[in-house]
């Protein structure tokens, strides 16, 4: 399989170049481990490694074969070493470390399907599904819903997690809440809801020093400590999808566009990006990133440019 990864060079005030990677299905995540790429595409998964500031693939994980289900949706390391594979229909698969890889289906608790938006391995491991938000601590996961968190979750569609000393942020299809650390998940006490992010569909959250990102459809929102969340109404573009942090910068994903900030002012550029959402976006170094993209009129993100 051939898959479209691309390299930005980030030039003063502007956008340079892609060199593009093509695959022909879409590219949902990308984990960059020093000189190593993995990619989690509708595809699979590929692996490669950055060599004289270009990508070279070496080889894919499909089913059948290393995954239950090829459609990759999301890629997680835990402090193991462990790496965590959520598919789109078929689980979590984790290439263990020492060797193997463990699933987790329906007989491990997870909802029926088994539909997988994001992974947070910690102490606890935290899953994001399209029917709820599932947490496991031992061998078996949980799966906290509208319904058995007495409302505390706003939606059962979890697109993103992030955690934080005083909780654990979840951002869902209709508003973006907070776990609070330490407390039981099904009672709607132990959930904080925000005052401006109510009924956001929230792409992506970032903890980056003292500032949490949101991206939504709505538009590039943050929170500040003791203040409310706000929207950036300096933000260039229009649908945030995606953020990464690095070298004291914040890179957006949008429409056909990335935009980045340096504390001061938005550079953005589209670099022909077309017709493309960008999924995925991770730094390299501090002057170049890699992206992951999809058509915006594919269904279920079918086809794409693949990785930039």
């Amino acid at each position: 399989m051939n898959l479209l990864m691309i390299c930005s060079v980030i030039l003063t005030g502007r956008i340079s170049e892609w060199n593009h990677y093509t695959h022909f299905g879409g590219v949902n995540d990308i984990l960059v481990e020093e000189s190593s790429v993995t990619a989690a595409t509708t595809g699979g998964v590929i692996f490669g490694s950055i060599q004289s500031g270009e990508i070279v693939w070496d080889s894919t994980w499909t089913c059948p074969g290393n995954l239950s289900h090829s459609d990759a949706r999301c890629l997680a390391r835990d402090s193991y070493d462990n790496l965590w594979i959520g598919t789109y229909g078929g689980g979590i698969d984790v290439q263990m470390n020492a060797g193997g890889f463990q699933h987790y289906g329906q007989l491990e608790g997870l909802p029926t399907s088994l539909k997988i938006n994001c992974i947070f391995p910690d102490t606890t491991v935290w899953v994001g599904t399209t029917e709820g938000l599932c947490s496991k601590e031992f061998g078996y996961f949980d799966v906290w819903t509208e319904f058995t968190t007495e409302g505390g979750l706003p939606s059962d569609i979890v697109n993103c997690i992030a955690s934080v000393d005083s909780g654990l942020f979840v951002g869902t299809s209709s508003g973006l809440v907070m776990l609070r650390s330490g407390q039981d998940p099904g009672t709607s006490a132990s959930w904080l809801n925000f005052p401006g992010v109510e009924n956001l569909i929230v792409q992506d959250i970032l903890v980056a020093g003292d500032t949490v990102w949101a991206a939504s459809t709505e538009g590039l929102y943050y929170l500040t400590d003791g203040q409310n969340w706000q929207v950036d109404s300096s933000y260039p573009n229009s649908y945030p999808v995606s953020l990464a942090a690095g070298n004291g910068l914040l890179a957006v994903g949008d429409k056909g566009n990335v935009a980045i900030f340096n504390g001061t002012r938005w550079a953005s550029g589209s670099g022909g990006l077309g017709n493309q959402v960008v999924q995925a976006i991770s730094w390299i170094s501090a002057d170049s990133m890699v992206i992951g993209q999809y058509a915006s009129d594919a269904v279920n993100r079918t086809s794409g440019n693949g990785v930039g």
